[in-house]
């Protein structure tokens, strides 16, 4: 006599979607003072002014905005002049100036990003 055993699994699709986000927007702060910190040095410097004029970050559900404020940070961040001339970056005492400093870290530091997202998120999924 043979038995037929026809086994179902529910699986809450929804519930654990939402869990991954909620884990995910808790750790974006982590995430983002981790980007800071590591753009940080590809900011030009001169005064301080640029490399501390970071607003503080926008969190849009899972992901952040960051701003520099200043009135010239989007034409040092392009690297070109009101006049429209190259610009050059003094080196001290960020040597790894640059510009476009965000896309520069992210070339660099992405693994490292995505590790500290990765770590954050476990920990915030596994308690709730």
């Amino acid at each position: 006599m043979s038995m037929r055993i026809d086994p179902q699994i529910k699986i809450d699709t929804a519930g654990i979607a939402m869990k991954i986000r909620k884990a995910a927007e808790k750790s974006l702060p982590e995430v983002t003072d981790h980007i800071l910190k590591d753009t940080s040095q590809y900011v030009p410097y001169r005064s301080g002014t640029l490399d501390g004029s970071p607003e503080p970050p926008i969190y849009l559900g899972t992901k952040t905005e960051i701003c520099w404020s200043t009135v010239y940070a989007n034409y040092v961040y392009k690297g070109i002049s009101k006049r429209g001339k190259p610009l050059k970056y003094n080196k001290h005492p960020h040597e790894k100036a640059v510009a476009e400093w965000c896309k520069r870290a992210k070339e660099i530091h992405l693994s490292d990003w995505n590790s500290t997202l990765n770590k954050s998120m476990r920990e915030h999924f596994k308690n709730g």
